[in-house]
């Protein structure tokens, strides 16, 4: 019963194969209902079998229901059913299995935000699944690798490896895990600046996973779709995705994707001046993360409030969410939410007539995109240097960074929104005359 729901719940999920069954579920509703009823049951299931000799029923069982506490946010129940997954596998003669349960545990390590034991679970699953000519799960194994390697500001190594798995996927024919590889690399393309490449990726997953029936992976990818959107300047087609993977997932129990897209709806809102809506998306979106203890969200979902507060002429309530977003993301190591939050901190700033700490903070933010090949966010460092040295009374320095954001929004495709760069420069040289 619990492959039959896992299977409908989330068919993207690659798994171990099962003995033939015949239950099934009327729909995806029914599916989340079933596992919420029988959350605990299923944990007591795993770790019972796993310790009274029955290691193959552990083994597949907590393969079939780790992606269901990872969908709703519990990292911790995660983690204990991938431990047990693990024990049990290494009983099995199954290498395919044990690479499997490493997977999951992986990704539950990744989920708690213990990155480097993240990296060492992949690895080993990748050389067990190499191990076993099991291409699947080799090409899980370098998916997981790209996000590690995303999630650290490596972009390129994210771009070698999320195109390693969709090789392998293509060899293996699977579909939702092309998809779920094209999603990934129109992610890393987005912060590259690579809008084009990004576009690309995106709508040739959605059509993928759409076709494979996925619900949980079209959304993910709306929501994608959304945050390019957003970076193209197109406020009112971002809050139609985010719209549209909000319908998708309101009665999935996907507590995870669902709050991901209320943060997204929220800042396209804001970006529409849809004020007291988007404030109230984002404070819902902030005590959501924390429910779920999703840090990296909780930086995304405290950046876009700040920005709702900060465009309301809110200074000291945003001053307040871009504080907490730069203190979370330096301690859990999440640097494009440090970019995020820093430029957000230096607009408050400079909105409080505090140009020396705006400076400060716009230049920890251009550094840090600089580093990590984070080329539009680059650009939107630039564009606040820009200000902020007008501000200070600096044209000439204002007009050299007016100039390079000018160049990095032409390469990428950035619209700029209501600091155009090219204003800056007019107005630099204005005063420098």
């Amino acid at each position: 019963m619990a492959d039959a729901a896992a299977r409908l719940a989330y068919p993207e999920k690659v798994r171990r194969e099962v003995p033939a069954h015949r239950v099934t579920f009327d729909d995806r509703v029914a599916v989340w209902a079933w596992f919420h009823a029988e959350r605990a049951n299923l944990v007591a299931a795993v770790r019972y079998a796993a310790a009274h000799g029955a290691p193959s029923a552990a083994a597949l069982l907590a393969n079939c229901v780790a992606e269901h506490f990872a969908l709703v946010g519990d990292s911790a129940t995660e983690l204990v059913v991938a431990h047990a997954g693990v024990r049990a596998a290494a009983r099995e003669n199954d290498p395919r299995g044990v690479a499997a349960a490493r997977l999951d545990l992986a990704r539950a390590r990744f989920d708690a935000g213990q990155y480097e034991e993240a990296f060492a679970e992949y690895t080993t699953a990748l050389d067990l699944a190499r191990s076993a000519r099991w291409l699947a799960g080799q090409a899980a194994a370098w998916n997981c690798l790209g996000l590690l390697h995303w999630e650290t500001g490596q972009l390129q190594q994210a771009i070698e490896h999320h195109g390693a798995a969709l090789e392998l996927n293509r060899q293996a024919g699977r579909v939702t895990g092309q998809a779920g590889n094209l999603t990934n690399l129109g992610s890393v393309y987005l912060q590259l600046g690579r809008f084009g490449r990004a576009a690309d990726c995106h709508s040739e997953a959605l059509a993928l996973f759409r076709a494979a029936g996925s619900t949980v992976g079209e959304a993910a990818t709306l929501v994608h779709l959304g945050e390019l959107d957003r970076e193209r300047g197109r406020a009112d087609a971002a809050a139609e995705h985010f719209t549209a993977a909000l319908s998708l997932l309101s009665s999935s129990g996907n507590r995870v994707g669902e709050t991901a897209a209320r943060i997204g709806l929220a800042g396209a809102l804001g970006d529409l001046g849809r004020h007291e809506e988007a404030l109230t998306l984002a404070q819902v979106a902030v005590e959501a993360t924390r429910d779920l203890a999703a840090k990296r969200s909780e930086v995304d979902a405290l950046n876009v409030l700040g920005g709702i507060h900060l465009r309301a002429g809110q200074h000291r309530q945003a001053a307040d969410s871009y504080e907490c977003a730069v203190d979370l993301a330096r301690a859990v190591g999440y640097r494009l939410g440090s970019v995020r939050a820093l430029l957000g901190a230096a607009g408050t700033a400079l909105a409080g007539q505090d140009p020396h700490q705006a400076l400060a903070h716009a230049h920890a933010a251009w550094e840090l995109a600089r580093d990590a090949s984070y080329r539009a966010w680059e650009g939107h460092a630039h564009t606040t240097l820009a200000t902020v040295h007008l501000a200070r009374g600096h044209p000439d320095q204002a007009a050299e960074h007016a100039r390079h954001a000018q160049a990095i929004h032409g390469e990428t495709g950035h619209a700029p929104g209501r600091t155009d760069p090219h204003t800056i420069l007019t107005t630099a040289q204005t005063v420098r005359s």
